[in-house]
């Protein structure tokens, strides 16, 4: 599994919304692609690290990924918060290999 086409990778909540679709389907992951709406509320939730006034990059797609692929095999906010953010690249790239 590869992400170096999107290492250098920078948009907003819509661009991102839009990127995690084309992952996804490039990925063949079996999960939805969340709405704009739903990138909005992860990063409201701070599931999505985004620093204030700062647009979304490479590190915002994987924390999409592993948190749509991880709320699929039910896990909940509290254990994806505890175990996920804050956890660097490579761990969250083994989160999203291993869970489909």
């Amino acid at each position: 599994m590869y992400f170096e086409d999107v290492r250098e990778w920078e948009g907003t909540a819509e661009a991102l919304t839009k990127e995690l679709k084309r992952q996804i389907k490039h990925l063949e992951l079996s999960i939805e692609s969340p709405a704009l709406r739903t990138v909005r509320s992860w990063r409201a939730k701070q599931l999505l690290s985004q620093p204030k006034g700062q647009e979304f990059g490479f590190r915002q797609v994987l924390e999409g990924l592993a948190t749509a692929l991880l709320l699929k095999k039910g896990w909940t906010l509290a254990g994806y918060t505890t175990n996920v953010v804050n956890r660097g690249q490579t761990a969250l790239i083994a989160h999203i290999s291993l869970s489909d």
